[in-house]
């Protein structure tokens, strides 16, 4: 390497080590005053470690009868609302070409990208639906996003015609076309998707 490449090297390297500090500290600060005494956060002498060790913290936290709660919805909403399985239901049908009504269908899922109803009109639904106070209101309204389901359809519209012209001569039916070749196909679109909704599901 030359002289250039060195230095440039470790110029990146450099600001890389900086930013991950300043990445690091505020995380490694927050789990020492956890740890550390009400009394030392005052006074300002926590700094990188816990100082008068105490689990007062999370004695207080753990006392709290919601927090169960709280943990179980995060992880309900977290490993449920992720499930991208309606989406490759609904994305599939409308990536083959004979498939009845196709265009008004898609014209269908498309309006609501530009339109809805609003706030009003949905808490009007979700209420006739009995969905308040019930986890699932978290759920089905996103269940399937159009914006990812245009996506997987057009993934599904550009894989080889010949995989399934193959697969319809060794006999599998459109069900174990679906299974076995389609949706291992599209693996990466579906991981993708997936990391996608998991961040929607986050932020809420």
């Amino acid at each position: 390497k030359s002289r250039g490449d060195l230095a440039f090297y470790i110029t990146i390297n450099a600001i890389l080590a900086i930013l991950s500090l300043i990445i690091f500290y505020p995380l490694l600060y927050i789990v020492s005053s956890s740890f550390s005494s009400g009394a030392a956060i005052t006074a300002g002498k926590v700094i990188l470690w816990p100082v008068d060790f105490s689990l007062e913290g999370y004695k207080a936290v753990f006392s709290n009868k919601n927090i169960g709660i709280g943990y179980r919805n995060t992880l309900f909403y977290t490993v449920v609302g992720t499930c991208v399985m309606m989406t490759m239901v609904c994305a599939y049908p409308l990536s083959r070409k004979d498939m009845p009504y196709r265009g008004f269908f898609m014209f269908l899922f498309t309006f609501t990208m530009f339109f809805n109803g609003g706030m009003v009109p949905t808490y009007m639904l979700i209420s006739q639906l009995k969905l308040i106070d019930n986890p699932l209101v978290m759920i089905l309204p996103g269940m399937i996003g159009v914006y990812n389901m245009i996506l997987a359809r057009t993934f599904m519209q550009n894989l080889p015609y010949e995989l399934f012209e193959a697969a319809e001569i060794d006999g599998a039916s459109r069900f174990q076309r679906c299974i076995y070749i389609d949706f291992p196909c599209i693996l990466p679109t579906a991981t993708i998707l997936l990391i996608m909704n998991a961040g929607n599901i986050m932020s809420v």
